[in-house]
């Protein structure tokens, strides 16, 4: 139960966030056409044809990631407010070490769009 409540938590926060998506696209599209300004409508030309479907892959990668940093930032919380009868301050630091490695494992700096995922996108 308490983890169908986490999916539809992170599937809503997803939502949200495809929603404002198009709502800053609108104003972005509409601010540019008004100043003509060339650069910002050659984005929004690129921005229009992102499909739906990426546009959510890449903010449910987003959510994942503040996730991640949000759990992180919680075990330096307790770490720096220690409470004994909950936490070992040794499995607090193995936790707070592995999450890290986690993250920096995953982060990916020179990763870039190919052909292949323009292909996909479209």
């Amino acid at each position: 139960k308490r983890m169908r409540a986490q999916l539809l938590t992170k599937q809503n926060k997803i939502e949200v966030l495809c929603n404002y998506w198009d709502k800053m696209f609108g104003q972005l599209q509409t601010r540019a056409s008004k100043l003509k300004d060339n650069t910002v409508n050659e984005l929004c030309k690129k921005l229009i044809v992102v499909s739906k479907e990426v546009q959510y892959r890449a903010l449910e990668a987003y959510v994942d990631k503040c996730r991640e940093i949000h759990a992180i930032a919680f075990l330096q919380w307790r770490k720096m407010f220690p409470n004994d009868v909950r936490y070992d301050k040794e499995e607090l630091d193995e936790l707070l070490n592995a999450r890290m490695r986690n993250l920096h494992k995953t982060f990916q700096p020179n990763k870039r769009i190919t052909a292949t995922t323009k292909e996909l996108s479209q």
